[in-house]
């Protein structure tokens, strides 16, 4: 039983050692950029750079040159909502980015496991519905600087969203939350 409970413990340790302490800075692979990016992956950049890196995606649709691609990782979920200017662009350019990824954090280390009061006190929060995913309700918190959270029934952030600050989370053709009822 000893074994077991050291085990378990330094397992606890290593996983700890591998997350961003507050003090730290967040390495720009992780960085979440309100209205930018999350890591290496930019708003407005060529979706097919994705393609090329992450691989062809494990679900998506598409229609009227739009489409939703989502990747599972081995760190959650990653989806993107593309775009291509019909006539104009031969390729497609992401609009928003959707992430379920705990160790991507803000320049504050906000993100996946916050809580909304922590929320609250770096972005000004709307909320804008709530929506289920897997059997789960959650609500959908946007913010004028490009970024989204949403929360489970705890406020615990569950998944960040980023899109231009000119946008909102919900500026999709395609809908990312399929089943979003609107406040």
């Amino acid at each position: 039983m000893k074994k077991i409970f050291y085990i378990v413990c330094i397992g606890l340790v290593a996983a700890c050692k591998n997350m961003p302490k507050k003090n730290e800075k967040v390495t720009a692979d992780r960085l979440i950029t309100p209205g930018k990016s999350i890591g290496y992956i930019h708003l407005e950049e060529h979706s097919d750079t994705l393609v090329d890196s992450l691989g062809k995606p494990d679900a998506g649709d598409a229609a009227m040159g739009k489409s939703v691609n989502i990747w599972d990782t081995k760190n959650g979920n990653l989806t993107t909502f593309n775009s291509r200017k019909m006539g104009i662009e031969n390729f497609s350019r992401i609009k928003l980015i959707r992430s379920t990824d705990a160790q991507l954090k803000t320049a504050n280390h906000l993100g996946i496991g916050s809580e909304l009061a922590d929320l609250k006190k770096e972005f000004t929060l709307v909320k804008i519905g709530t929506f289920t995913e897997n059997g789960i309700e959650k609500t959908l918190y946007d913010t004028s600087s490009g970024i989204a959270f949403e929360l489970n029934k705890d406020n615990i952030c569950t998944g960040i969203l980023i899109h231009d600050k000119d946008t909102t989370a919900t500026a999709s053709y395609i809908p990312i939350y399929n089943n979003l009822k609107t406040e």
